[in-house]
C-alpha cells in the first residue's frame, strides 16, 4: 500500500452548478468539485479538463486554493459506476460535492456513525494516497498514518 501524505493547501476546481436530490428528497444546488494538489505539475491541468467537460467548452471553471483544515461533510447519495465501483457523494457547507471512498465510509461507521440526514459527526481533511487526493476521516487509520500518530 502507498504511503499517505498530507497537504498544507488544496486546490478546488468546480463544474457548473446542478440540482440534485438526496436520499431524503431534499434538493440542493451543488458544484461537483475536484480537489487537487496545487503543487503538482499535472494535477491542476487535469482538474480543469475534468471540470470543463474535457474540452466541450460549455463551462469555464475557476479554481481556488485553501488551507487543508478539517471540515464537516454530509453524505447525500451513492453513485454506481462501471465495473461495480461506487462513489459516495458528500457535500461541504458551501454545497461543493465530492466523492468519498468506501474505505472512509467504513471508517465513519466504525468511529462515529452517521447522523440522521447524512451528517458525519467527525470532520475530514484531504490526503494524497498514491496519486489520488482523497477525503480522510480525522482520527481514522489513514489520518493517523498521515500524521505520524
Amino acid at each position: 500500500m502507498s504511503k499517505i501524505k498530507s497537504l498544507d493547501k488544496v486546490g478546488y476546481v468546480s463544474r457548473k452548478p446542478v440540482f440534485v436530490t438526496d436520499l431524503n428528497y431534499n434538493t440542493y444546488l451543488v458544484h461537483d468539485t475536484m480537489a487537487f494538489n496545487p503543487n503538482s505539475k499535472t494535477a491542476p491541468d487535469t482538474a480543469f479538463k475534468w471540470a470543463s467537460g474535457y474540452g466541450q467548452k460549455f463551462f469555464t471553471p475557476t479554481s481556488i486554493e485553501i488551507d487543508n483544515k478539517p471540515f464537516n461533510i454530509k453524505i447525500i447519495g451513492l453513485e454506481v459506476r462501471s465495473q461495480g465501483g461506487r462513489a459516495y457523494k458528500v457535500i461541504d457547507d458551501k454545497n461543493r460535492r465530492f466523492d468519498l471512498r468506501e474505505d472512509q465510509v467504513f471508517e465513519i461507521i466504525r468511529l462515529c456513525g452517521i447522523d440522521k440526514g447524512g451528517e458525519v459527526k467527525i470532520p475530514v481533511v484531504w490526503g494524497i494516497l498514491g496519486s489520488q487526493v482523497r477525503l480522510i476521516l480525522v482520527g481514522g487509520k489513514l489520518y493517523n498514518e498521515m500524521m505520524g500518530l
